[in-house]
């Protein structure tokens, strides 16, 4: 359950430090070249030069995930929601996921990943993925509880899903992030998908209208869609902020308060 977690203990502590900065709280100054500094615990290294003005900053070249699923499932995902408007999952003879070691070990490895049984271990098992937009027709990340976490027949078509190393794929990981989804049907055809970035990766980027419908998705599930939009506007000009105050009284849920 912790993973979920993660991410806003992180945003909390970073929150909490600017806080204590905020008050006067000083940290080391020596933290890189001082004793027990980051060099005398992991060895020599260089700094990369920081982002000048005109330069681009690392967060640019951030990769975003187009699905809210586990990243190495994001190719897998569209592959398999645009073949299941072609098939219906009773002409399936089986479904085969080609893929890079480090998928294959994180979300297709281990028996479990083709009977989940939390949310938490759901959303981590590619074979139940796959079975699930195939049986759905489409992605949404309500397949990882109520009724879809239960159903038989996506366990039924899971138990179809061959998660394979593929070791020419291995290679060519992380600068590429391939993928090849083969599906055999019982009337003898094969029909397959391949990629080598998925929807939101730097070398297949998101547009700004998709990454603003999903933030509208995510966001209307806790504020009012008036608020959504609000907080967009103000965000497509964060630029010419002095403060951050504005945005986090939009942003304030009910719900949440």
């Amino acid at each position: 359950m912790w993973k979920g977690c993660a991410a806003p203990n992180g945003a909390r502590n970073g929150v909490f430090a600017a806080l204590l900065a905020e008050k006067g709280m000083t940290g080391p100054e020596n933290s890189i070249d001082g004793s027990h500094g980051l060099r005398e615990l992991l060895g020599k290294f260089d700094l990369g030069p920081l982002a000048n003005k005109g330069d681009v900053f690392a967060v640019e070249n951030s990769n975003l995930k187009f699905f809210l699923s586990e990243y190495h499932s994001q190719s897998p995902i569209a592959h398999a929601v645009e073949l299941s408007q072609e098939v219906s999952p009773e002409e399936i003879r089986n479904i085969t996921v080609h893929t890079y070691w480090f998928a294959w070990s994180e979300i297709g490895s281990e028996p479990e990943k083709w009977h989940p049984t939390t949310r938490e271990s759901a959303d981590h098992s590619l074979p139940f993925i796959v079975a699930a937009v195939f049986r759905e027709r489409a992605f949404s990340d309500l397949i990882f509880g109520g009724d879809r976490l239960n159903d038989p027949e996506i366990y039924k078509l899971a138990d179809k899903v061959a998660v394979v190393e593929d070791p020419s794929f291995t290679a060519m990981f992380s600068k590429k992030i391939p993928c090849r989804l083969v599906v055999e049907l019982n009337d003898g055809r094969t029909l397959v998908r391949e990629s080598e970035f998925p929807r939101g990766h730097i070398c297949n980027p998101m547009t700004v209208e998709e990454i603003e419908s999903k933030f509208k998705g995510l966001a209307n599930r806790v504020i009012s869609s008036d608020k959504t939009s609000k907080a967009l506007d103000l965000l497509r000009r964060m630029e010419g902020w002095s403060s951050v105050d504005a945005l986090f009284q939009v942003l304030e849920s009910p719900t949440l308060s």
